[in-house]
């Protein structure tokens, strides 16, 4: 396993070890060492998919406290534009934002930390998001935009 860090504070890239051959992939999708060796949350308490149709826009989504969490991302069939935004006002990088394209040929992970809003965008035809996260999703707690779950175009 890689970690490539991005602007945003906390925030990174996690590339996964992928092992190909004639039968197809392996991928190791989390390693506890690793994980602990990067500085990243080991903690999972819930694991869910999303699945959507292309050009579905999911997001900006977050919890606010005390049920915020981390997440990790991964688009494990189809492809999605990913991005993140960073809302913690005392961060040092507060307002920026990232994005980038997760796909089921690269397996990249999106590590997202309390107070930044996430969504995607699907590019593919479908696409299922996998989510790992260190809470347990609390709807009361949640703050999305009016955008969230639309088709664009």
């Amino acid at each position: 396993m890689k970690l490539n860090k991005i602007p945003i504070r906390g925030c990174c890239e996690i590339l996964p070890n992928i092992y190909e051959d004639k039968r197809g992939k392996f991928i190791k999708t989390f390693h506890f060492d690793s994980f602990k060796e990067f500085g990243l949350s080991t903690e999972c308490i819930q694991e869910y998919h999303s699945v959507s149709k292309r050009k579905v826009l999911r997001g900006l989504h977050f919890q606010v406290s005390p049920y915020e969490n981390i997440k990790t991302v991964a688009c494990i069939i189809g492809r999605i534009f990913d991005a993140v935004v960073d809302l913690r006002r005392n961060s040092g990088t507060y307002g920026k934002c990232f994005s980038a394209e997760l796909d089921d040929n690269s397996m990249h992970q999106l590590y997202i930390p309390p107070g930044l809003a996430y969504g995607f965008c699907v590019l593919s035809d479908l696409a299922i998001v996998w989510y790992r996260s260190t809470k347990t999703h609390h709807p009361d707690s949640e703050v999305t935009q009016a955008l969230n779950g639309m088709v664009l175009g």
